[in-house]
Order: structure tokens, then C-alpha cells, then sequence
């Protein structure tokens, strides 16, 4: 796979009303998760793909050779996710991003779809066949299936691994890929990237000089680190989407490298599920990404003077007046509400 250097276009170029944005500066150690429990839709095309991810990945210890058949449902999935991904990127994301902020149950799963949302967008502008795309959207899905009944324990649990737990931690990518390959996955290159996923020992080397499977490699596992940064644990409390981002956009001598950019890109600098206060005084929740990475869609949600609408509204954050001025932190008071997936469309 060929990833060429990216760098940000006119339209994702960091600058505006948040200079701490656009500089993305070194996020603190930890933040309070600082929006109240999120509002489940009341039709939502995402629990049914959830669901069959998650019967997929239990069967998969269990399936031998190619006639299994898991490497074409598992490819089937992905098309399927991907179309409804082309119709409603931000919603998508956004409904992905507050469920794994908010709730730590079925943690693996929720995982698995954020990871492949964000490196299906983050390759897409970092160059490389469909076929190789598809390879990491897949090694997404599937590099942890041999962890999730364990992940989905330690994220509700604020008990340590064991010495046993953590070895089938440190060991989960190659086994991963031994469970595929015995399941009948005969696509080298995704068995690659699984395998290699948490490898950083290439990390020193330009990304143009990498393999392709050790290119998607280190994709994944920036996504991997994203992804992760914001989940709701019961051993730490969550990043914020934004900071969340800041840090997984930043490569191993701590500067925003290709990767980042494209992430940049892919994710805006305020992800839709961030909360933000305006220039106005009123705080929102992003539920879209903008024309460009530094003016999101924002739903406000609470006044200038602190109240509670009673209906979401919609701000361009290109006007002065509503100008994204940052992030809400841990000292901010709590949104009183989120905007559900009806909402949202509603709203776009």
C-alpha cells in the first residue's frame, strides 16, 4: 500500500476561533466525562450491525477452514456498514463516539465499529487501492476477536489484569490472526495488519518506506490509541473526543505527522459527540463535521445565561458570533442532554 505524504488541505487546514486547537497542544492526563447519559434513539441502524459484528466474532475461535464461510459474512458486513457510512458519515460517528464515552458495556464491539469508521475515513485520505482499504476496514473489525469477552470485563471492572489476563493481552494480535487464518480468512494482507497492529518497532521509519501491511499497521494502531483515549472504563475516566484526537494525531517523535493530518481531516479537529461552548456564551454538542476541520455543525443545547432549550438548535460556527471558542473540560458543568439520532437528522 502506498500512503503518501498528505498534507492538510485548504479546507482542513487548522486555524479559526480556538488557536489551542489549531496548535494541538499536548492534552492533560485526564478529563471527566462531561456530558449526562446519552439519549438511545428510538430507530437506529447501528444495534443491528453491533449485534451481528458480535455474533461473528464469538463464532469465530470456533470455525475451521474456508468453508466456514466467515471471511465472506464478515466482508458482507463491512459493505453493508460502509453503505450506510456513505449516507450518514457524521451520524454514524457521532452515535459511535457517545455510546463509547458513555457506556462500558459491550466495550469490544463498540471498539471494533469506531476503529473502522475512522480508519476507512483516515486511509481514504492517505491514498491506496480499495482492496487495501478494505483489508484494514476488516482488520479493524476482527484484531480484537480473541480479547472481547476479557476487554468487555476489565472496561466495566477497575480490577488489574492478572499476570494470565495481561500475556493474552500482550500476545492478542498474533493469536488474533492465527484465529482468522484458521477460520479460512485467506486475504494475507488483513491477516498481516492484525498481526503487526500493535507492533512499533517500524515507527522510527518515514511512512513512504514501510511495507504496505506495516503502513495500515500503524494506521490502526493511531486509531486504535483514539478510539480507546475515549471509552468509558471503570478504571479511568474518558478524553474527550478533542483531546482524544490531539493525541492519537501525533506520531512517535510527538509532532503531527501524515497520519495525523489525515485524522485531522477524517475527524475534524472538534469530533462529532464533543461538547464546545461558543463565542455567544451558549454550549452545544458537534453533531457534524464542517467544510473545514476548525467550524464543526453544533446543536446547542444550553443558552448564553445557562438555561436548557427544550429543543436543540443548530449553529454555523462560521459566523463570528457562534465561533467554536474550545472544548468543555472537566470544570464545566454537565450538558443537560445530548441530541439523539432523530434529532440529529432532524437537525441536518
Amino acid at each position: 500500500m502506498t500512503m503518501p505524504p498528505s498534507p492538510p488541505d485548504a479546507a482542513h487546514r487548522p486555524a479559526g476561533a480556538d488557536p489551542a486547537a489549531a496548535a494541538l497542544p499536548a492534552p492533560p492526563e485526564s478529563s471527566q466525562p462531561i456530558l449526562a447519559g446519552a439519549v438511545r434513539p428510538a430507530t437506529d441502524p447501528w444495534p443491528p450491525l453491533l449485534a451481528e459484528l458480535a455474533d461473528e466474532l464469538a463464532a469465530l475461535p470456533h470455525a475451521v477452514g474456508p468453508d466456514s464461510g466467515v471471511e465472506g459474512r464478515l466482508r458482507s458486513l463491512h459493505q453493508r456498514a460502509a453503505t450506510l457510512l456513505d449516507e450518514q458519515a457524521d451520524a454514524a460517528l457521532y452515535w459511535l463516539i457517545l455510546r463509547a464515552s458513555h457506556e462500558p458495556a459491550n466495550y469490544s464491539d463498540r471498539h471494533a465499529w469506531l476503529c473502522w469508521w475512522v480508519a476507512r475515513e483516515t486511509f481514504a485520505r492517505l491514498g491506496g487501492s480499495p482492496a487495501q482499504g478494505e483489508a484494514l476496514a476488516l482488520a479493524a473489525l476482527t484484531m480484537n476477536c480473541t480479547l472481547r469477552t476479557l476487554q468487555d470485563r476489565l472496561a466495566q471492572n477497575d480490577t488489574p489484569p492478572s499476570v494470565a489476563e495481561q500475556a493474552r493481552i500482550d500476545t492478542h494480535a498474533v493469536a488474533a490472526a492465527h484465529t482468522l487464518a484458521a477460520a479460512g480468512v485467506g486475504d494475507a494482507l488483513w491477516l498481516a495488519i492484525v498481526r503487526h497492529h500493535h507492533d512499533e518497532a517500524p515507527d522510527a521509519l518515514p511512512l513512504m518506506r514501510l511495507p504496505p501491511e506495516a503502513a495500515a499497521a500503524r494506521l490502526l494502531r493511531r486509531v486504535d490509541r483514539f478510539a480507546a483515549a475515549l471509552a468509558c472504563r471503570a478504571d479511568r475516566p474518558p478524553l474527550s473526543p478533542v483531546l482524544a484526537a490531539r493525541t492519537a494525531c501525533r506520531g512517535a517523535d510527538g509532532t503531527v505527522d501524515e497520519i495525523g493530518h489525515a485524522m485531522i481531516g477524517a475527524l475534524g479537529l472538534y469530533p462529532p459527540g464533543s461538547p464546545v461552548r461558543l463565542a455567544s456564551g451558549e454550549r452545544g454538542v458537534v453533531v457534524g463535521r464542517g467544510l473545514r476541520a476548525n467550524l464543526p455543525r453544533v446543536a446547542v443545547v444550553v443558552d448564553a445565561q445557562g438555561s436548557a432549550l427544550l429543543q436543540p438548535q443548530l449553529r454555523d460556527t462560521g459566523e463570528p458570533d457562534y465561533a467554536v471558542r474550545g472544548s468543555l473540560d472537566a470544570d464545566d458543568s454537565p450538558l443537560p442532554l445530548v441530541v439523539s439520532h432523530a434529532q440529529l437528522l432532524q437537525l441536518r
